[in-house]
């Protein structure tokens, strides 16, 4: 199966000063009243930014440090926006500012980190959410996003005691949960997950990220029928998530149900062309039916996207083997070994019978072979 998704950080949104509930258009009349004042347009700032027109809240952002470049909040909130826009420098710049003119506030330590965690500065934003434990120990948000970055430096057991108290601070934040989850994952504590994720989609019915993480759990513990009901449930909440359709592909394919995992595998490889695994399963799952033909044209694609690919080499030897086309399975065989010299037992010891097939000489491959411990047919046909 494909690998899971990955963990969430979490900002910390924009908080409305003095007018909360102010509309744009009455900040936009108090600026026109009164064009010198900075907290209108730091209002209105926010509140464009509580809209997603962050564009615009930077522009009012702007203005209001340009009349009161001493004011912390005014830096803190369009680093906010510079962040929501993916430009992470940019909003680590204002956040330092903050903390410069404010030290002693939680906030910008925190989106800071946040920031640093996207540029995958992962130490740096450990040390910025430690800072902001320090300074408000009593937020849950601090330690989800420091457990968020020790899980992906791989420290997986930090990164659980921090989701941990997260979530005894606020057991109804599900991206704690969620986080956790993936951590039990990356330890092989699959039920543990599985229980994360299941208090996640109580919290969170439509979180498509915990139904097919726990449906990845399942298939990892063999439970194939309560896998395809979760990635199920994924396809629904989100029918264009290609990596959803190739695990139920998978896990009907581990079932023996070769037909529904081609069409699994089929809506995958629309989804996300380049995609090689999808091609690989599907060619197998058409090898398994017997449909040699279809295999080799998922098998050549494979190698057409990645043509070092020695599996597909392989596989696409037999397909060839069984429509009798011996020569060029010989080929086939003979760039699998060359590929992979060092794992070629089954590629020589069935080289070797398309050479038989083929009227070659075969003894050497199936001599090599039976040195590597596959004897069977040196000891019948050639000693």
């Amino acid at each position: 199966m494909k690998k899971v998704f990955p963990f969430l950080f979490v900002i910390l949104s924009f908080s409305l000063i003095a007018q909360e509930n102010a509309s744009i258009a009455d900040l936009t009349t108090a600026i026109r009243l009164d064009p010198d004042v900075a907290a209108p347009y730091n209002n209105r700032g926010n509140a464009y930014g509580a809209l997603g027109e962050y564009k615009s809240a930077i522009a009012d952002f702007t203005t209001a440090i340009r009349l009161d470049p001493d004011v912390a909040g005014a830096y803190y909130n369009r680093g906010i926006a510079y962040d929501n826009l993916g430009e992470h420098n940019r909003a680590i710049t204002d956040f330092t500012t903050a903390i410069r003119l404010d030290p002693d506030v939680a906030g910008p330590y925190n989106n800071r980190g946040t920031a640093y965690g996207d540029l995958g500065e992962y130490k740096s934003a450990i040390t910025d959410f430690t800072t902001a434990i320090r300074l408000d120990p009593d937020v849950a948000t601090p330690y989800n996003n420091r457990g968020h970055a020790y899980g992906d430096l791989g420290e997986y057991k930090f990164a659980i005691a921090d989701f941990t108290t997260a979530i005894r601070l606020d057991p109804d934040v599900a991206s704690a949960y969620y986080n956790r989850g993936l951590a039990y994952g990356y330890l092989d504590k699959p039920n543990a997950a599985i229980a994360d994720y299941t208090t996640v989609i109580r919290l969170d019915p439509g979180d498509v990220k915990a139904y097919y993480n726990r449906g990845f759990s399942y298939g990892y513990l063999g439970k194939l029928n309560a896998a395809i009901a979760d990635f199920t449930t994924a396809i629904r909440l989100d029918p264009d998530v290609a990596s959803a359709y190739y695990n139920r592909g998978y896990a009907y394919y581990k079932l023996g149900e070769y037909n529904i995992a081609i069409a699994d595998y089929t809506t995958a490889i629309k989804l996300d062309p380049d995609d090689v695994k999808a091609y690989y399963n599907r060619g197998f799952s058409n090898y398994k039916l017997g449909e040699y033909n279809t295999a080799i044209s998922d098998f050549t694609t494979v190698i057409r996207l990645d043509p070092d690919d020695v599996i597909a080499y392989y596989h696409r030897a037999n397909a060839y083997a069984d429509l009798g086309n011996h020569k060029t399975a010989i080929a086939d065989y003979t760039t699998a070994i060359r590929l992979d010299p060092y794992d070629t037992k089954s590629s020589l010891h069935n080289r070797g019978r398309a050479k038989e097939k083929a009227g070659l000489p075969y003894c050497s491959d199936y001599k090599r072979a039976c040195e590597l411990g596959k004897c069977d047919l040196y000891n019948r046909k050639c000693r």
